[in-house]
């Protein structure tokens, strides 16, 4: 049985159980990219896999996401967050984007 939708960027579709643990692991490491309570370490790593690393990739395969729209919703919630007070990501991890 499908459980209610868990959405990610505004889909309305049901999703299997391994989708639903694909979206909240990209949905988690959005919520540590841009929590400024978390420590650096978390922030960076959790940047650095939200940047379109391999992992990225294959979670939003799992969840059946473009990971091209993830990436894109990312850096609109991480600009708002640098709207609020956020402190910006050091140069190397600006330039180390692709």
């Amino acid at each position: 049985m499908k459980k209610p939708p868990v959405s990610l960027l505004g889909s309305p579709k049901a999703l299997d159980a391994h989708q639903e643990l694909a979206v909240a692991v990209i949905r988690q490491a959005l919520l540590d990219a841009t929590d400024p309570g978390a420590s650096e370490g978390l922030r960076s790593g959790a940047r650095a896999f939200l940047a379109g690393s391999p992992m990225l990739r294959q979670w939003c395969h799992v969840a059946g996401l473009d990971p091209g729209l993830v990436r894109a919703r990312c850096l609109i919630q991480e600009l708002a967050g640098l709207a609020f007070g956020m402190p910006e990501p050091d140069s190397e991890q600006v330039a180390a984007r692709p």
